[in-house]
Parts: structure tokens; C-alpha cells; sequence
């Protein structure tokens, strides 16, 4: 698969600071990138692959998270949104 392209992204995040919720996406797009690398054959395939949307769901923590644990949630979730709009 040569692209993935996602038109619509959506993430709730509740309890968050604005700080962390910053910290948190600003690196979004290098975690969701090493989480598809590891996917196997996700890239084998010969087309392009449009998702309209993908809904993350609702984030929402009880007590004090880090902004890198946050996002490898945040990116896990996306992952499998992807693989399995893929397959």
C-alpha cells in the first residue's frame, strides 16, 4: 500500500489538561507511523487506501497520565481502526 489517507480524525479527550492534550498530539503522527510499520503486509497491497473517518472514541483518565502514554494509547487505537479498515 503505497497511502493511507484519512479525511476526518477524531479525538475526544476528557480530563485533560490543554498542556498535556498539546504535548500529546504534537507527536501523534510519529507514533501512528511506527505503529503501521509493524503492521505485516499492510504496505504489501497495491492500491492507495482512502479512509473517510476514523472516531478514536472518547479518552478519558482518572488521575495524572503522561502526555507518551496518552499518545501510545491515543495511536494503538487509531492503529487498529486502520488495520481493520484495510482488510
Amino acid at each position: 500500500m503505497k497511502d493511507i489517507k484519512i479525511d476526518r480524525l477524531e479525538i475526544r479527550l476528557c480530563g485533560i489538561s490543554p498542556r498535556v492534550a498539546l504535548s500529546t498530539v504534537s507527536g501523534l503522527g510519529n507514533e501512528l507511523l511506527k505503529n503501521v510499520s509493524k503492521e505485516d503486509g499492510l504496505f504489501n497491497q497495491s492500491s492507495a487506501v482512502n479512509i473517510s473517518k476514523i472516531d478514536s472514541g472518547k479518552f478519558q483518565t482518572r488521575g495524572y497520565v503522561s502526555s507518551s502514554d496518552l499518545r501510545k494509547m491515543i495511536a494503538n487505537r487509531i492503529t487498529e481502526s486502520i488495520v481493520s479498515k484495510t482488510k
